[in-house]
């Protein structure tokens, strides 16, 4: 999965919940504490955040004792209220493309979160101007409304 980017739709904040593979790369754990932004500062840095996590994620193995569970607590789960949601993933074909697909929250868990239609993502290669991975971000972002 790589990220899930949360959009509050009321206050000017954007949080990114980090995900990472395990040593036999066969499960991707969610890594916790959710990483907060306010929104001017996601638009001024969340290009360089989102490809230095994915230079991370390709060599990073978690290990169980680092796994932090996420949206455990009510007051958690209550973080997602009011949110729009973006998965962030790259893939190998083409090789680095980073995919957008919009989120649907159904429940305030990680098991409520269901990807719109397949024509709701936008794909991005891998060394894309800024501009490019605002407009594809942007459009999947939309896409939650």
């Amino acid at each position: 999965m790589g990220l899930t980017v949360f959009v509050d739709k009321i206050r000017p904040v954007v949080r990114v919940l980090q995900w990472f593979l395990t040593p036999t790369e066969t499960v991707e754990f969610a890594c916790g504490p959710l990483i907060t932004f306010e929104a001017e500062e996601f638009r001024r840095e969340g290009v360089t955040f989102v490809r230095q996590h994915f230079k991370q994620y390709k060599t990073r193995r978690l290990r169980r004792e680092e796994i932090v569970p996420v949206f455990v607590t009510r007051s958690e789960r209550n973080l997602l209220e009011n949110q729009r949601a973006v998965r962030v993933q790259i893939v190998d074909d083409p090789p680095d493309t980073l995919v957008f697909t919009p989120l649907e929250i159904r429940k305030r868990s990680l098991n409520g979160l269901f990807p719109l239609p397949a024509e709701t993502e936008r794909n991005l290669t891998p060394h894309a101007k800024p501009a490019a991975f605002w407009k594809a971000f942007n459009e999947a972002l939309a896409a939650t409304d």
